[in-house]
């Protein structure tokens, strides 16, 4: 609109509505050629009282004019006159072809796909972890139960390595003693 005022016929019958037109017709810019409050009342169809801002922004006195209807048919188009209209266009050329055609929700969506996969992998990047941390702490244990046994086995192994040679001396004493009384 931007202060355009275009004021069609009003019938007015009641006090009521008589007071109503007479504030519309007093809120154009008045015409000394033209009674605003009587053509309201007036009118014939396809007549309008009008007025619109001039170039400083102030608004043109009112004036009445002939309000032409729109010239345009309200069948269906077909095919060949649409494509006729697209080619004559002033801007026929510039738009045919999808630039970028990824929208906005796809995008979101491949960036949503993209941060749940992400997730998706940290989470298992965490169990993983948890897993060879608990498998460490098996190992350490395992270990240190076998260092245990290790070392248990080794003084066994060496106490009996020791009674062996002791048992040997002494059968090696007892025999090189009847030897020698």
């Amino acid at each position: 609109q931007l202060s355009n005022r275009i004021q069609h016929a009003l019938r007015a019958y009641t006090p009521t509505e008589i007071k109503a037109v007479k504030l519309a017709a007093d809120s154009f810019r008045t015409n000394p050629n033209l009674d605003t409050a009587g053509r309201i009342t007036n009118m014939k169809t396809g007549t309008a009282l009008v007025s619109v801002l001039d170039e400083d922004g102030a608004p043109t006195i009112v004036e009445e004019t002939m309000i032409l209807p729109p010239m345009s048919s309200m069948q269906i188009a077909d095919d060949t006159l649409v494509m006729q209209t697209i080619q004559h266009d002033s801007i026929y050329g510039k738009y045919e072809k999808d630039i970028d055609p990824e929208s906005a929700f796809e995008s979101m969506n491949a960036i949503k796909e993209q941060e749940e996969e992400e997730a998706r992998l940290a989470k298992e990047k965490i169990v993983q972890e948890k897993l060879a941390a608990a498998q460490a702490k098996e190992d350490a244990k395992r270990n240190k139960e076998n260092d245990w046994t290790g070392r248990i086995a080794k003084k066994i192994r060496n106490r009996t390595e020791t009674e062996l040679i002791n048992v040997g001396i002494r059968s090696a004493k007892k025999f090189l003693s009847g030897f020698f009384k």
